[in-house]
């Protein structure tokens, strides 16, 4: 195992055992059922939650936690065993016991990304976010592609650091492409050194064609009726603008 994955493997799990050593002091006190489900979602469910900025999170581990969470609340009676699971983290107004999610709190904190995108003042990141996101509201992408691309986000994909952690296959679970790093999907997506090479300067290119055919639209300059097919020249201009 790389250094770089000992190092990620030893914060994922410093992290896990902070939020199980907080979260037994908490149903370990005498606080009353309200007040140990609030202390729960804002000293206990925060450790992992705010941590998803840095550390790539399994869903096999996030419902690991919430099963171990429950668990423990069994343990200290805060729980019954034969109590319906999904009324744990309905809200309290609804008639549950408002207890957050750890699965549902990595899965909020990866979408806000998204809506950094969409509310980003900087014309180039919500012009990119506007365009992806309309053509995956309308279907327009290929079914293949949107197959690939739900299956990615939830996390679906066998990828071989999934088979070995996850399936308990016995295989490397590095990268078949630079045999350097664990294959996950962050990597195959944006770390990996031999795709760079390749694969991500096409995707690159192809981001800066589609702002280069908008730039061309808002302009009024002469491009094709589809971003993909339109040819960027080295200049162009008109009364208006002036594109390198």
């Amino acid at each position: 195992m790389e250094r770089g994955d000992i190092k990620h493997q030893e914060m994922n799990d410093s992290i896990r055992k902070e939020y199980m050593q907080r979260l037994k002091a908490i149903l370990k006190s005498k606080l009353n059922a309200g007040n140990m489900i609030k202390a729960i979602n804002t000293c206990v469910v925060p450790v992992i939650r705010y941590s998803t900025v840095i550390i790539e999170w399994m869903k096999a581990e996030l419902r690991s936690t919430d099963q171990k969470t429950r668990k423990h609340m069994t343990i200290y009676k805060a729980l019954h065993p034969r109590a319906n699971t999904d009324r744990l983290y309905i809200t309290r107004k609804e008639g549950g016991r408002g207890l957050l999610s750890i699965e549902d709190c990595v899965n909020i904190e990866s979408r806000a990304l998204g809506q950094h995108l969409e509310t980003s003042e900087d014309k180039w990141l919500k012009s990119a976010w506007e365009e992806g996101l309309i053509k995956l509201l309308r279907g327009e992408l290929k079914k293949e592609t949107e197959g690939i691309i739900t299956a990615a986000q939830d996390q679906a994909l066998r990828t071989r650091y999934v088979q070995r952690t996850i399936d308990r296959n016995n295989i490397s679970p590095t990268c078949k492409k630079c045999n350097t790093k664990k294959e996950t999907i962050n990597h195959i997506a944006s770390e990996c050194p031999v795709l760079a090479q390749n694969q991500y300067k096409k995707r690159q290119d192809s981001v800066a064609k589609a702002l280069y055919w908008n730039l061309c639209k808002k302009h009024q300059l002469p491009c094709s009726s589809k971003w993909y097919e339109h040819q960027p020249e080295g200049v162009i201009e008109n009364d208006q603008a002036k594109i390198l």
